[in-house]
């Protein structure tokens, strides 16, 4: 087995890192309590530790501000008061010489001094890329944390099930809050598996890759995530006594909420080409922008030089007439021992003094 860069021990620690805040989130879209949720935070303290302590070897290995974290990644570092931290984006790299300095011939530089140049460079192709490894893992960590032992076959597919799941049949369908034993348990796993072989997909939220299955004789709603599995259940209850009140109810929302969605993908699609083709509008004014700042840089820099020219001409002026004028009080200074002042009068003052 290879190993890892210290680049690509970092990228990694950050992917693990940002998986699990994902997961978290995730968990209470979910409605996972934070009680349930206590082994996801306890792994993302312990993964936010590895990924400070892999973020400092990166810092400290580097011999300029540019580092190549692989992918498409790269680490601009930058001045913290008197810490040295580093800004991790995607970016195209093209123009990435533009801003780099070595540390033995230049001043690290303020964060703000970078903004500009990430914003003009930033890359969204390959953030989408690695959002998707990122949810990926974080259904990993789901799927970990809770426990998922239990299967269930369902149209030749295997579907794992919760700890959670079970937990809350118990106490959502069974109306009990009582630990149950290994008997129990495999009651509850019967029941559930009966219950979701008779539901249908009646939702799809795009946005979390999550199922949502009913089954309309029960109406229990079972949450699956991208990788089969099935997270979380509950019934829905609008509060009224009659339960075919609380169904209908149900499913003439599914029916608003799937009107909305269809909606809104279909907004979305002709949004997405208008964004797309703005984004190329929007790259061609970036690129005349970045050429037009490197022109501003080339005229500053001529400016300051031909500035510095006339000033250094100022100086020669000043000091040429400084000692002309040290000459010139020399020059008074022994005329005055020899000839006496002369005051110059006119020819009525004159006449008048006689």
């Amino acid at each position: 087995m290879l190993k890892l860069t210290v680049e690509e021990d970092f990228m990694n620690a950050r992917l693990k890192y940002d998986a699990v805040q994902k997961a978290i989130k995730k968990a209470e879209i979910l409605r996972l309590s934070p009680i349930e949720c206590q082994p996801l935070f306890a792994e993302k303290y312990k993964l936010q530790d590895d990924f400070k302590t892999k973020k400092e070897k990166v810092i400290a290995a580097q011999i300029n501000n540019i580092v190549n974290l692989n992918d498409g990644w790269y680490g601009i570092l930058y001045k913290n008061g008197k810490k040295t931290e580093m800004l991790v984006s995607p970016l195209n790299s093209e123009h990435l010489d533009s801003i780099k300095i070595d540390f033995t011939t230049d001043r690290l530089k303020e964060r703000d001094e970078y903004t500009q140049f990430v914003n003009d460079n930033f890359n969204q192709t390959i953030l989408n890329k690695y959002m998707n490894k990122v949810q990926r893992k974080a259904d990993e960590y789901l799927k970990q944390f809770f426990d998922c032992q239990d299967t269930i076959r369902k149209n030749d597919k295997t579907y794992f099930l919760t700890y959670h799941c079970i937990k809350r049949w118990n106490e959502r369908v069974n109306n009990s809050n009582d630990k149950f034993d290994v008997n129990q348990r495999k009651e509850i796993v019967s029941n559930i598996e009966s219950s979701f072989k008779k539901s249908n997909c009646v939702y799809y939220m795009e946005e979390t890759e999550t199922e949502y299955y009913l089954n309309q004789e029960d109406m229990v709603l079972f949450v699956i995530t991208n990788d089969d599995v099935i997270a979380t259940l509950w019934v829905n209850n609008f509060g009224f006594s009659d339960k075919e009140i609380n169904k209908v109810i149900t499913l003439m929302q599914l029916q608003k909420i799937k009107s909305v969605r269809d909606n809104y993908n279909i907004i979305k699609k002709e949004y997405n080409n208008d964004i797309q083709m703005l984004h190329e509008d929007e790259q061609i004014f970036t690129n005349q922008l970045f050429d037009v700042n490197e022109q501003i840089k080339f005229l500053v820099k001529q400016r300051n030089e031909l500035q510095n020219k006339k000033d250094e001409i100022q100086e020669k002026i000043l000091k040429r007439r400084t000692e002309l004028n040290k000459e010139y009080l020399k020059l008074q200074h022994e005329e005055n021992i020899i000839f006496k002042p002369q005051k110059l009068v006119s020819v009525d003052e004159e006449q008048t003094n006689n």
